[in-house]
């Protein structure tokens, strides 16, 4: 079952053995890729993962997932997370969101916050990521366009931020 010498004990092994003989049979899990001394999978048949290719990958997971983790190597559609176990919000720009959470890693014109679920105040032209607006409509200030500049004010010379 391999290149062995006169005491039978292998120097290398068929594909799908391991041992000192070759006579153990990889898991089959492991697509007959084993290390040839522990039997540890190095390659896993989709679906597969961790060293003996036992561990069954999330549903959600397209293209199976990292050899020694249960990290997706693809996610499906409105998917992501290490483990695609997060729908992202269809206001992410691109449907792009952060390997590690659901959080969207830019949000699409008129929304803000982590998900981007949070729609800009109509007096903001755009808000950034909902913390404050960059720009407010004619007549209005405050970090979310909020308030009304006073009568008094010009608004060609009051602050965008405190009105004055």
């Amino acid at each position: 079952m391999g290149n062995c010498n006169s005491t039978r004990k292998c120097f290398q092994c068929e594909t799908g053995y391991y041992g000192d003989y070759c006579n153990e049979s990889c898991p089959v899990t492991c697509d007959g890729q084993c290390d040839r001394f522990s039997g540890e999978c190095l390659k896993c048949s989709p679906g597969y993962h961790w060293r003996r290719c036992t561990s069954v990958c999330p549903a959600t997971c397209v293209n199976g997932c990292v050899l020694f983790s249960c990290a997706c190597s693809n996610c499906s559609t409105e998917r992501c997370g290490k483990n695609c176990e997060f729908t992202y919000s269809t206001n992410c720009v691109d449907n792009v969101c952060m390997s590690s959470s659901e959080s969207c890693v830019l949000c699409k014109s008129g929304y803000y916050g982590v998900f981007c679920n949070g729609s800009c105040p109509n007096m903001c032209e755009p808000c950034f990521n909902g913390t404050h607006c960059t720009q407010c409509k004619r007549g209005m200030y405050g970090q979310m366009c909020q308030n009304s500049y006073p009568d008094t004010c010009d608004n060609l010379t009051c602050d965008i931020r405190s009105g004055e």
